[in-house]
């Protein structure tokens, strides 16, 4: 079978397959690679940072170290999540050595896929600017897992992150498996 290429990720489009960390966040159920997800700890308040571009809301200590805190609601256009829900986690994920915290309204699975049953977002959601969903994971059973860059939505408050070059780890939401970019 032919090999796919995309901007950071080669693809076998029979062979390959994809390991996703999946969260809801308000109504969505969004997803990232596992290989850029360290750990999901329990939610907790923050440490205000006075300043801090949207959407950090703070900092948090874990094992020593200070790691900034993102609401993913708001970046996803959704309802900020509520952090004393009981379900709430934070996704400890790092992206090109720059760790951070992403606020989620629950953790919900861990899947392994096929590349081939992810595909580019519709032309629609490009077009709209919404370049933090890659592509789009149809599922038999439940609604469809909107795969993120991380990249994209470090460097907002990075710039120029997505642009540089990668630290060995694939982002896998860079383009969909077949989709031309």
């Amino acid at each position: 079978m032919p090999a796919v290429e995309s901007s950071e990720r080669s693809f076998d489009v029979e062979a390959d397959e994809m390991h996703l960390v999946c969260f809801d966040v308000g109504s969505a159920c969004v997803a990232f690679d596992v290989a850029h997800v360290r750990e999901v700890v329990r939610s907790r308040p923050t440490a205000p940072l006075p300043g801090a571009p949207d959407p950090i809301e703070g900092v948090i200590e874990l094992r020593d170290a200070l790691v900034p805190v993102l609401d993913l609601g708001p970046v996803l256009a959704e309802a900020s999540v509520d952090a004393s829900d009981s379900r709430s986690r934070i996704a400890i994920v790092e992206w090109q050595g720059l760790v951070a915290g992403l606020r989620v309204s629950a953790a919900s699975d861990v899947l392994c896929v096929r590349a081939a049953d992810v595909e580019a977002p519709p032309a629609l959601v490009v077009r709209a600017g919404s370049e933090a969903v890659r592509s789009v994971l149809r599922r038999k059973e439940g609604p469809p897992v909107l795969v993120l860059s991380l990249a994209q939505i470090l460097s907002r408050l990075a710039p120029g992150l997505d642009d540089a070059p990668g630290d060995g780890h694939d982002d896998p939401g860079a383009a969909a498996p077949g989709a031309a970019r």
